[in-house]
């Protein structure tokens, strides 16, 4: 059963390639042209849809987000639900901007940083210098490293 599924998947995703180098062909090689950029996210998004359909699930158009990296803002519907392009979306813990910038993660590294070390500040005074480095490095070493080699080369 999963093989037939997993057929289908591959045809749907091989479909949307061949249309994707269609619609490139019709637009030229800008790929940057608003009207390119609504029908690819329209394309996406019914893939996206009609695969979980095949799976017996429904998209939950109220939860669902549409980055567009390069800047472009569309808008697109789901079942009759607008979704609007955003500027930052979070996956896995790691917020990746709409122009690949790191900045709005990095500040959130450096913000979940300075809490830890102010919560320290106060149980420091009841350990030792041994535990007080234990908890440093489980903390701040984890926050700081979780994710670094796609965003430290940012630094």
């Amino acid at each position: 059963m999963f093989l037939g599924k997993s057929r289908h998947l591959f045809r749907c995703f091989r479909d949307f390639f061949l249309e994707i180098k269609i619609i490139r062909d019709n637009f030229g090689p800008n790929f940057f042209d608003p009207g390119w950029v609504y029908m690819i996210q329209v394309r996406n998004i019914t893939v996206h849809t009609n695969w979980l359909k095949s799976f017996g699930m429904i998209c939950n158009s109220s939860k669902t987000e549409l980055i567009t990296f390069g800047g472009q803002y569309v808008k697109v519907e789901v079942d009759n639900v607008e979704i609007n392009s955003i500027r930052c979306v979070k996956i896995l813990g790691i917020l990746i901007h709409d122009r690949l910038s790191w900045e709005d993660h990095i500040c959130t590294v450096i913000r979940k940083c300075k809490s830890h070390i102010f919560a320290l500040r106060y149980i420091r005074t009841f350990l030792n210098v041994n535990d007080t480095f234990r908890i440093l490095r489980a903390h701040l070493v984890t926050v700081l490293t979780y994710g670094s080699p796609v965003w430290s080369h940012a630094l």
